[in-house]
């Protein structure tokens, strides 16, 4: 008796998702045959992210929750990260056990961002490794540190200045 192993390489991205049966057949040289499948489930469905704080436009200073919800019906969110213009903060939680539906914030310090617009944004993976990301544009406003106020005090005026400052 002959035993023989064989495999092949099946490239599902291409396949609607849900439940598909896989059939392997031998034949021998007296024309038996022999069945063997296997149901396997696809999931090429990405997670969805929405970011719902702040708000687009919105105009942020100091620290910040960035509210944000994460949904995967097939397989689960198993981890999410906070986004700040396109780059990875040390902002991320793993999701254990994975879950369909994740929500909460991260709390984000503007300090390290110049004023300005910027994008902050939320990244979703699912339990295959699938991803997308949601982010709203935001105006940074954390004023200006260690500069001295502008004064137009006019001709002839005399101005007093803390001890210290630069003209």
């Amino acid at each position: 008796m002959l035993n023989y192993c064989y495999g092949w390489d099946w490239d599902a991205r291409g396949d609607f998702d849900g439940e598909h049966s896989l059939e392997a057949k031998a034949f021998d040289a007296n024309g038996n045959v022999a069945i063997s499948a296997i149901k396997v489930k696809v999931d090429n469905t990405r997670p969805t992210v929405t970011v719902f704080n702040p708000a687009p436009g919105e105009i942020i200073r100091g620290t910040i929750a960035v509210g944000f919800e994460a949904k995967d019906a097939g397989v689960g969110v198993q981890k999410v990260e906070l986004l700040a213009d396109g780059f990875r903060t040390n902002k991320a939680r793993s999701i254990s056990p994975v879950q369909p539906l994740v929500g909460g914030s991260f709390d984000y310090d503007t300090a390290v961002l110049q004023n300005g617009p910027h994008t902050l944004g939320v990244k979703a993976y699912d339990a295959h490794g699938l991803s997308s990301i949601a982010a709203v544009t935001v105006m940074v406003s954390n004023g200006v540190a260690n500069q001295p106020p502008v004064v137009d005090a006019g001709p002839n005026q005399t101005i007093t200045l803390p001890a210290g400052t630069e003209v």
